[in-house]
């Protein structure tokens, strides 16, 4: 074993020794590794938090210690401020740091060439771990800190923290993860979505799959409290029938369409946002819901209908249209409900159902598509073929999400104009330091006088570097200028482009969570 730290090579002796029980010992371990087999050819990396492991992080050693640390850096780095003037001189002399004010939490500290170092709490560049910190008192306010933390953590337990596994798969053209929690915090942001899956299940064709560019599914359990609480609001409020009609899964999806090759033109973000606005209508997104009861839900269309007539009476008009030999409803506004304003002309609403599946899209063309997938299954069923295989499988039971690359190229190019502005942001935020050092100290470059002061070194997010502009008397960036001179460059590196397609899945488990995600790339 080699290791910079005693602690923790005293800590490895003791599990050696018998005297601490071996990650390999626990119950969570086993579990995780049932799940997970050492030895699998797609594991790269594998990460496991044990419920000791975090139950160690959340007790008071460890925050106050991590507390200390924080205020630590702080002082530090005020110290390392006002010593700037040695820093930066080539023929500094290590030794005691004298103060005036001493800082009894730090120890004794000194001066070299790296900065100034505590003998507590170590130096900006290597804070002491919290295993190495003497740490047996707290104050009076350390301790009331960490009661009332501790008190509102706890408050979201019932028995037991959330032992954590992931592991990980990294390849030129793929990078995957697998999550386990088990089990999952009980007062999580997940609980309504809990409550509305569990029990039901996504099935392998669930959800309409097609080549889509976005398309998220999740499972719905009818006879959940979450569902049934809407179904009675439902029926109070608009007197239909609730959703007892409704299979095991919704899904919403967004296709290709020629709208997004019309976005492309536009220039920049605003044109292409009010392109948007002024096309709502266009908008080739649907939702598709399994039916379990068609005979219910043509009910459930029936009452809403009704109540949407005694609402607003004159104001829809619904018309029943045809595409090949499969009917469909065309929902638009009246003369009366238009009243002039051009979005609202727009908006119209079309639905199909069948025994078996409802579509519901703004985009005519979204529709028709979705009755012609339905058309060749029913003739595939007919003629005894197999159903063609889904594009790619769901990864979860509860909910799934899949995108492809067109969907990541689209945004990029319809927000390229934010995200230079957001990088030229960020690029500029380092000028007025570096603008600094170069006053203070002319003899030196900026940006590695200060990686050496604060060993952090500050970079260009567009890849560019920072040079000083005689002219204008500032640093700045090679790719994107000053404020007084901005630059903006025509392409700019998204790491995110050599992505093919994404698919994300979450299954709810008892008292669990297990997440997985793909991602599909270009291979370097």
């Amino acid at each position: 074993m080699v290791t910079n730290s005693t602690a923790q090579l005293a800590q490895l002796a003791r599990v050696k020794t018998g005297d601490s029980p071996a990650l390999a010992t626990l119950p969570e371990y086993a579990f995780f590794r049932g799940r997970y087999p050492r030895g699998q050819q797609d594991e790269s990396a594998f990460l496991f938090l044990s419920d000791a492991t975090i139950r160690r992080w959340c007790g008071p050693r460890w925050r106050i210690a991590d507390s200390r640390r924080v205020r630590a850096a702080s002082e530090l780095a005020e110290l390392q401020a006002e010593q700037m003037d040695k820093l930066a001189s080539s023929k500094i002399q290590a030794g005691p740091l004298h103060l005036e004010q001493p800082r009894p939490s730090l120890g004794t500290l000194e001066l070299s060439a790296g900065g100034v170092r505590s003998s507590v709490m170590g130096s900006l560049e290597f804070l002491t771990p919290i295993i190495e910190l003497d740490l047996e008192n707290a104050t009076a306010a350390e301790a009331d800190a960490y009661t009332r933390w501790r008190d509102q953590y706890q408050s979201n337990w019932r028995w037991a923290f959330d032992p954590i596994a992931i592991r990980f798969s990294v390849k030129d053209e793929r990078l995957a993860a697998d999550l386990s929690v088990m089990p999952l915090i009980w007062g999580s942001d997940y609980r309504r979505f809990v409550e509305t899956s569990l029990g039901a299940e996504i099935k392998p064709r669930a959800g309409d799959p097609h080549d889509a560019l976005l398309h998220f599914v999740m499972a719905i359990n009818v006879k959940s409290e979450a569902m049934r609480r809407s179904g009675n609001v439902l029926q109070s409020l608009a007197k239909i029938t609730p959703l007892d009609w409704l299979g095991e899964a919704g899904a919403l999806y967004v296709d290709d369409d020629p709208l997004w090759q019309e976005l492309n033109k536009r220039s920049d973000s605003k044109t292409a946002q009010r392109f948007l606005e002024e096309n709502l209508g266009r908008l080739p997104i649907a939702l598709y819901f399994e039916v379990a009861n068609a005979p219910k839900l043509t009910l459930f269309m029936a009452g809403l209908r009704t109540t949407l007539d005694q609402v607003a009476p004159d104001m829809t008009q619904w018309e029943t249209l045809k595409h090949g030999d499969e009917p469909y409803v065309k929902i638009s506004p009246t003369e009366r409900a238009r009243g002039g304003l051009p979005l609202v002309d727009q908006l119209n609403l079309y639905y199909a159902f069948w025994s078996d599946g409802l579509v519901v899209t703004l985009n005519e063309n979204v529709l028709k598509r979705a009755l012609d997938r339905r058309a060749a299954r029913e003739a595939a069923k007919a003629e005894g073929r197999e159903l063609p295989a889904p594009p790619r499988p769901w990864l979860g039971e509860s909910m799934s999400l899949q995108f492809d690359g067109r969907t990541v190229h689209q945004l990029c190019r319809t927000l390229s104009g934010d995200y230079r502005l957001a990088l030229q942001l960020r690029s500029w935020d380092n000028l007025p330091i570096l603008n600094e050092w170069r006053r203070r100290y002319p003899d030196r470059d900026p940006v590695e006088l200060h990686e050496h002061a604060w060993h952090a070194r500050l970079v260009c997010p567009g890849g560019g570097t920072y040079v000083w502009n005689e002219e204008w008397q500032t640093m700045e960036s090679t790719v994107f200028g000053h404020p007084g001179r901005p630059r903006q460059p025509a392409e700019l590196p998204v790491p995110w482009q050599s992505i093919r397609n994404g698919n994300f899945g979450v299954t709810f488990e008892q008292q669990g969570l297990r997440a997985k995600a793909v991602l599909s790339r270009e291979a370097p």
